[in-house]
């Protein structure tokens, strides 16, 4: 997923919505979960959290350089392969009355096991960048597009950032 330019958008800014605020302080995120350094006004951050029977199993923050940092890493197949199944999803978000609510993928009511992804700038929504949710189904699918080497990279994110070793599913999509 590209960041392009995030921070140009309408007077018309939406604060971030608590779905997306941190289950450890109940506030927003203020620092990137990979470098600690702490978000300013203007610095767009990737926020995913995933939910299994309604409890938070992880959750993390991530800056515009350690994402585009992390996404260096991955093979050129698993990100090719990654952000067109987005691409082609990612317009559905606007269709759905709330788009954290159905999967963008499926269009069906998420289920016990789902997350959700959102692109922000400082404390504000970014209008152009729809925030959105994906069944657990959908998250298998998206483990089945990586290849060994990412999925490699992927679990080393999972075990050093999210701090839980051996987690399969959900994969973190964002990066």
């Amino acid at each position: 997923m590209s960041f392009d330019d995030p921070t140009d958008f309408s007077d018309e800014r939406e604060p971030i919505p608590e779905r997306f605020h941190s289950f450890e302080t109940g506030g927003p995120f203020k620092i990137c979960s990979v470098c600690s350094r702490a978000f300013d006004e203007d610095e767009p951050h990737l926020i995913e959290k995933a939910f299994q029977k309604g409890e938070t199993v992880y959750e993390y923050a991530i800056c515009q350089p350690c994402h585009d940092g992390i996404r260096e890493e991955l093979s050129e197949e698993s990100r090719q392969r990654i952000e067109s199944h987005l691409r082609e999803a990612i317009g559905r978000a606007e269709l759905f009355d709330d788009p954290l609510e159905r999967c963008i993928f499926s269009g069906r009511e998420l289920g016990e096991e789902h997350l959700i992804c959102g692109l922000f700038v400082g404390r504000w929504m970014v209008p152009q960048f729809p925030c959105f949710a994906i069944s657990g189904e959908e998250m298998e699918k998206i483990a089945g597009l990586l290849s060994k080497s990412t999925r490699e990279r992927l679990d080393q994110f999972t075990d050093d950032v999210l701090g839980i070793p051996g987690l399969t599913n959900p994969v973190p999509v964002l990066v």
